[in-house]
């Protein structure tokens, strides 16, 4: 129970007995001067009747002795006269039956009252002639206290009440900086850093308050020291200083990854561009403007890049596009889209002006060495470097040149999306400790028109660059619920991924969380993957749509985490339930102390912030046993378990 219930209680069950005590003083007077007017009554009675029927009994005259009684009986106010002779003979009664009009039987019962008798002597001069008796009606006294106990019980129950209601208040103001305490401590609970800005007026707890609020700031500095030295040695090991893009090191990570990856990723394009003439550039106008130039290259290649495509900087005047799920025409398409992006910067501003680009690229449809893959860009690249200025070369397996367009692939995937075309698979994540189920992803393939499949990588990536993501983020859920109620509850929860546009669209959040408030049991067991490029561009966003998922039962995670950004500032703002790594970190774990070093202080950063760390693609016992030691809860891979279709 909580401290102010706590007070609350014992200050009213202290009030509540002050107040009965007061009351049942309070009655108890009364009863007492009730009591004592009935007496005064019976003997004031008594003693006026004595002196009324001298005169009628010295005349002996029966009947106006019984008319003087019967004038003060009739009055009702007296349950019984009596009169006696000398020898104590009764000469005459009278009584009133008992009867309480508007008095609870209860009440009579539970409050007695005496019956007092006045007396009084019937004397002529010094004779005396007999003696009467008179006893008030314990009516009227009955009637009198119940209502002076009413009036009593209502006064004391408003007072009571009245109490109540200024204790509670008072208790409200008296304890508001407890709750903000405990607000406070339950924050950093959950790892959130927030100081208290209202500080109490009790001298104690004000102290309190501001002996908390430097254990804040002191944890919050120490974790952003320890966030900020690990997002700077990760920063300069994988990216270029001068323009921010990843380098050739990072690229190349990357490129073996999706080299791996054959089933998830069956295609690409690795793109490779060069400035024409950059060293004479360099001699002629400085190295301030081959940086300039530099920069200015890198923000156009950065602006074409996305969840799907790696744009980075390789050296020199060199840079790279990895492009994922890209093939035939549509690689051809895309290139060009690059090209013409380039030319404008070439032809446009004077002082970023250059001798032109080349483009050089090569796509990739099966698993190659990624020296193979390197040097046929590099020989598309000296083509294109010969063919003049802008010039673009792309060399294609053959079989590529019967890839459909962009018009094509539009309408394919429009047809699967609208017909349900879509299966789809579950893949396990284990946790590491004990081997027991974290979690299953699902995965998806699509169905062509003539009845082949397509994984994912080969699809999703299209539909993220024709701005059809969140009608296949739709199309899946849509599919996938009804599917998840009707399998039986499995250990763990399930794992569905968001493209970056669905998480921002508005609409699509709306009809999700209308899915998910429609099967309360369901979204309990569910988590939506959210890519890191997407939460760390959309931050806000993505902390409202964290929210409405806890709201719903859900939760949020981040996806391919460290695949680009790597940073930590929006972690406390999105408390995400779990953070998933970029497979480019896990491969050939065991072979790379750097990659190492960088889980083992991700894991201790985000422990700080109660969020767990997954290690994706893990693919052979070496990795798995690398991630034993760096207290990574969970993996998931082929290593683990393949997808397992619902």
């Amino acid at each position: 129970m909580k401290l102010s219930h706590q007070l609350f209680v014992g200050v009213s069950l202290l009030l509540l007995l002050a107040l009965l005590g007061a009351l049942g003083v309070s009655f108890q007077q009364t009863r007492s001067y009730v009591a004592t007017q009935l007496t005064s009554h019976a003997q004031d009675a008594a003693t006026s009747l004595g002196l009324s029927l001298a005169p009628a009994m010295q005349g002996g005259d029966p009947l106006v002795v019984a008319r003087t009684v019967d004038a003060l009986f009739d009055r009702g106010y007296y349950s019984e006269i009596r009169l006696l002779d000398v020898h104590g003979k009764t000469l005459l009664v009278r009584k009133l039956a008992p009867a309480l009009e508007g008095v609870p039987a209860w009440f009579a019962g539970a409050v007695p009252l005496a019956m007092p008798v006045g007396e009084s002597l019937i004397t002529s001069g010094w004779r005396q002639m007999g003696r009467v008796l008179v006893s008030s009606h314990p009516g009227h006294a009955y009637r009198e206290l119940w209502e002076v106990g009413r009036w009593l019980l209502l006064l004391f129950s408003a007072t009571f009440a009245v109490s109540l209601v200024f204790l509670w208040l008072v208790l409200r103001a008296i304890l508001a900086p407890l709750r903000d305490i405990e607000a406070q401590a339950g924050q950093i609970g959950q790892r959130i850093f927030r100081e208290i800005t209202r500080m109490p007026r009790v001298r104690e707890l004000a102290a309190v308050v501001a002996a908390l609020n430097r254990m804040t700031g002191k944890l919050k500095a120490a974790f952003e020291e320890q966030a900020s030295a690990l997002v700077l040695a990760r920063r300069e090991a994988f990216h270029d200083s001068l323009t921010g893009l990843p380098n050739r090191r990072a690229l190349e990570d990357r490129a073996t990854h999706l080299l791996r990856a054959t089933e998830e990723h069956p295609c690409g394009l690795l793109l490779m561009v060069e400035i024409n003439g950059f060293r004479e550039l360099n001699e002629q106008h400085g190295y301030r403007r081959g940086d300039a130039v530099l920069r200015a290259t890198a923000a156009a290649l950065a602006a074409v890049a996305g969840p799907s495509i790696f744009a980075a900087r390789l050296g020199g005047a060199a840079f790279a596009l990895l492009a994922d799920g890209m093939s035939g025409a549509d690689a051809d398409a895309w290139a060009q889209e690059v090209r013409s992006v380039l030319a404008r910067i070439a032809e446009g501003d004077p002082e970023l002006r250059v001798h032109g680009y080349a483009l050089g690229g090569t796509v990739f449809e099966r698993e190659r060495e990624l020296g193979a893959l390197l040097a046929a860009a590099d020989t598309a690249l000296s083509a294109a470097r010969a063919s003049g200025p802008n010039c673009l070369a792309v060399h294609a397996p053959s079989a590529a040149g019967d890839e459909p367009g962009a018009q094509a692939w539009r309408a394919l995937l429009g047809r699967i999306f609208e017909e349900g075309r879509l299966r789809l698979f579950g893949q396990v994540i284990k946790r590491l400790a004990d081997d027991s189920v974290f979690a299953r992803e699902i995965t998806v393939q699509a169905i062509a028109d003539d009845g082949s499949t397509l994984p994912a990588g080969r699809f999703a990536p299209v539909a993220e660059r024709l701005g059809m993501a969140v009608e296949l983020d739709r199309a899946v859920i849509q599919i996938a619920l009804p599917r998840l109620l009707a399998v039986a509850a499995p250990d763990g929860r399930w794992a569905i991924n968001l493209s970056a546009r669905a998480a921002v669209d508005l609409e699509f959040v709306a009809w999700l969380a209308a899915q998910l408030a429609a099967r309360p049991e369901l979204a309990r067991r569910l988590v939506f993957e959210v890519d890191e490029l997407a939460v760390a561009s959309h931050t806000r966003e993505i902390v409202a749509l964290a929210g409405q998922l806890r709201a719903l039962g859900g939760d949020l995670a981040i996806d391919r985490f460290a695949a680009r950004h790597g940073a930590f500032g929006y972690l406390e703002s999105v408390l995400p339930a779990y953070i998933k790594l970029d497979g480019s970190v896990i491969h050939d774990l065991h072979l790379r102390p750097d990659n190492r070093f960088f889980v083992r202080s991700l894991v201790a950063v985000a422990k700080v912030l109660d969020v767990p760390v997954i290690a994706p693609w893990v693919e052979c016992r070496e990795e798995w046993d690398s991630l034993q030691n760096l207290g990574v809860l969970a993996a998931q891979g082929y290593f683990i378990g393949r997808p397992d279709a619902l």
